[in-house]
């Protein structure tokens, strides 16, 4: 029965081998290794991701902070510009007290505008709009002076020299016009 015994060893050896505690063990270990390989993996994949979500989140924050505040101020000069252009031509041709006033408001409001925007410049990363913001006050004072030289004196032989000044303003704000008429390059893109 010896020789029968070893026999069925020899020929069967995985029976004794699923029966012992190291094939299991050993399949448990790979089981172990292998799940804790993949959660491992999954482990950095959301750490990786969270750090990307809150530098993500921080951009964001600094944008809707402080670039689009600005943005939207410089899109209210441009406004206040224009109408400020349009009261003063009513202002020409109708010498209406009434649009006086209005000229009068669209620069206080310009003047207004103007510190917001300067206070709001002081937290910019980016000094190219920092740089184009002081070259568009110096611009701003003097189209104010013509401005107001035309409204007091109601000297039209200014308005050309204020024309060309808010041409100079708005190729700041709204960039220059480009070879298919569109303003590009400016501080509102």
């Amino acid at each position: 029965m010896n020789a029968v015994d070893d026999n069925e060893n020899t020929q069967f050896p995985m029976r004794d081998l699923a029966s012992s505690s190291t094939f299991l063990s050993g399949i448990r270990g790979r089981l172990m290794m292998g799940f804790a390989t993949v959660a491992l993996i999954l482990l950095v994949a959301v750490g990786i991701t969270l750090v990307i979500v809150g530098h993500t989140e921080n951009y964001a924050d600094e944008v809707i902070n402080t670039d689009l505040p600005v943005y939207d101020r410089l899109q209210d000069l441009g406004e206040q510009l224009y109408h400020s252009q349009e009261s003063l031509y009513g202002w020409i041709i109708t010498n209406n007290q009434e649009i006086k006033a209005d000229f009068d408001t669209t620069w206080n409001n310009i003047n207004r505008i103007q510190s917001v925007i300067d206070n709001q410049t002081k937290k910019l990363t980016n000094n190219v709009i920092f740089t184009k913001w002081n070259e568009l006050k110096v611009l701003l004072a003097q189209f104010k002076v013509t401005q107001a030289t035309i409204a007091n004196s109601l000297d039209k032989s200014q308005i050309p020299n204020s024309i060309t000044q808010l041409g100079k303003i708005m190729d700041v704000l709204d960039g220059p016009i480009n070879s298919s008429g569109e303003r590009v390059g400016g501080l509102f893109d």
